[in-house]
C-alpha cells in the first residue's frame, strides 16, 4: 500500500476577546491544551479584556469526543500520526489567522503568544516557522518542542526570552522534569524565566493576570 497526501480545504474556528481597532496596541494568540476546546479555554481570558488588547483563541483542527461516542468535544493540535503534515497544517493555519487579524489593524502592534500544555510545543514550532516577529512567548504548564531544543536549531529560534509558568503541584511536570528543562535551557545558553505558582495543571485567573500585566 502506498501512502499519499492531498491538501484540502478546512474551516478553522477561533474566538476573540476585544476588537481590532485603532486603539489596539497588543495582540495575544492563546493556544489551548489537549482535550480542550477553544470556547472552554477562552473563557479563562474574559477578565483580561481591555480597550488596547485583542485576545485571539484559535481552536485546534482535530476534534474528538472526550468520553465515548457523544458529549463533550475536545481538540488536539496533533498526534504522532502523520506528524509532519499536521505540523505544516497548523503552522499554515496560525500564520493565516494572524495575517487576517493584522490586516484589520491600521498600526503596528506587539504580538504575544501564550500557550498551555500541549499548546506550548505547537506555539514554538509555529514561531520557528512563521514569517512574523513575536514579542513574547509564555509557556504555561508546558515546554518548547523537543526538536527546537537542539543546539543547531535553537540558535535560530527568534524569541529572545522564553517565559515559563509552572504549578508547583502540576500532575504532568515533576520536580525532576523541571530540573531537566532548566538544564536543557542552560546548555542551550537560552534566556528564560521560570515562575512557579501554587497550583496544579490548570489555568488560573490570577496567574494570567500576572502574565498579562508583566
Amino acid at each position: 500500500m502506498t501512502e499519499n497526501h492531498i491538501v484540502v480545504q478546512k474551516t478553522a474556528r477561533f474566538y476573540t476577546i476585544g476588537v481590532a481597532s485603532a486603539a489596539t496596541s497588543e495582540i495575544w494568540i492563546c493556544l489551548h491544551g489537549y482535550r480542550q476546546s477553544g470556547i472552554f479555554f477562552g473563557s479563562n481570558f474574559e477578565h483580561l479584556e481591555a480597550p488596547n488588547r485583542l485576545i485571539v483563541i484559535p481552536e485546534a483542527l482535530n476534534r474528538f469526543y472526550i468520553e465515548g461516542y457523544s458529549g463533550r468535544i475536545g481538540n488536539a493540535w496533533m498526534t504522532t500520526e502523520d506528524r509532519a503534515a499536521e505540523i505544516a497544517d497548523y503552522c499554515f493555519y496560525l500564520d493565516n489567522l494572524l495575517l487576517d487579524i493584522l490586516s484589520r489593524l491600521p498600526q503596528a502592534v506587539s504580538i504575544n503568544v501564550l500557550a498551555f500544555s500541549q499548546g506550548t510545543a505547537t506555539a514554538s514550532r509555529w514561531i520557528m516557522e512563521s514569517k512574523f516577529q513575536f514579542d513574547r512567548l509564555v509557556c504555561y504548564a508546558g515546554k518548547l518542542a523537543f526538536e527546537i531544543c537542539k543546539a543547531d536549531t535553537f540558535q535560530t529560534f527568534p524569541i529572545k526570552m522564553v517565559e515559563y509558568y509552572i504549578g508547583d503541584k502540576d500532575e504532568f511536570v515533576t520536580p525532576d522534569q523541571l530540573d531537566g528543562w532548566r538544564q536543557e535551557l542552560d546548555q542551550l545558553q537560552a534566556k528564560y524565566s521560570f515562575t512557579l505558582f501554587e497550583g496544579r495543571h490548570k489555568v488560573y485567573a490570577e496567574v494570567l493576570t500576572t502574565i498579562f500585566t508583566a
